[in-house]
């Protein structure tokens, strides 16, 4: 293969590697937060094992595809 053919695939990124398990992903913007807003803590609610379950259950919500996809690798 010539060298500007190598290049061109590096430069493009479609050089990968044998055994990659994650898809390649296009770059996200990601703005810059507003400092001007600070959190503060508020009082937890429940019992440990109830908060537990409500937090896996909203994480489950919001990335299930993403969690379904991992679990063909």
């Amino acid at each position: 293969m010539e060298k500007t053919q190598v290049d061109n695939r590096q430069k493009l990124g479609t050089e990968t590697a044998m055994g990659h398990a994650l898809k390649k992903t296009d770059r996200i913007y990601i703005p810059p937060r507003d400092k001007s807003q600070v959190a503060v803590a508020r009082p937890a609610e429940g019992e440990y094992k109830a908060q537990l379950e409500k937090a896996f259950c909203a994480a489950f919500q919001r990335y299930e595809k993403a969690l379904e996809e991992l679990a063909k690798v």
